[in-house]
């Protein structure tokens, strides 16, 4: 059965999507999730080869048998906090203006002072920042 592995890196995908979907839409912002998913998304096709194909481990090791993992695993996370994100739209444009409101007032073009001082030619910068000593050079 060639096609084994495309089947279960694509049904893993599937998985990912799925339960990112579920948990983005359900609000769901804890760590126990990615184990959820983990666990979801390794071992139920895992099972499937098993128990219901009937695959051994000696035509597939592990490492076959887990193909696709990590890019599934990234893309169940990817859809979870784009959901998320999507779902709490006035959290994220409150702390854009949080952030915002910190980083304003360092636009003036003022550099290593206080908000609304000159820039003076890098003069404050340099007054401000601590010298470095030359290092050695590492062994290796």
């Amino acid at each position: 059965f060639p096609e084994l592995l495309t089947i279960l890196i694509w049904f893993r995908f599937v998985l990912a999507v799925g339960y990112g979907l579920y948990v983005g839409t359900k609000l769901v912002n804890n760590a126990v999730v990615l184990i959820q998913a983990l666990n979801l998304i390794a071992f139920i096709p895992t099972v499937y080869c098993k128990f219901f194909l009937g695959v051994s481990a000696e035509v597939f090791p592990m490492e076959t048998i887990f193909a696709g993992l990590p890019n599934a695993m990234a893309l169940c996370i990817l859809i979870w906090v784009y959901m998320f994100t999507a779902a709490n739209e006035e959290s994220e444009a409150q702390l854009t203006s949080l952030l915002l409101s910190a980083v304003a007032p360092n636009l003036d073009g003022s550099v290593g002072g206080e908000a609304g001082q000159a820039f003076d030619g890098g003069a404050a910068a340099s007054a401000s920042t601590p010298p470095v000593s030359e290092q050695e050079a590492p062994e290796f």
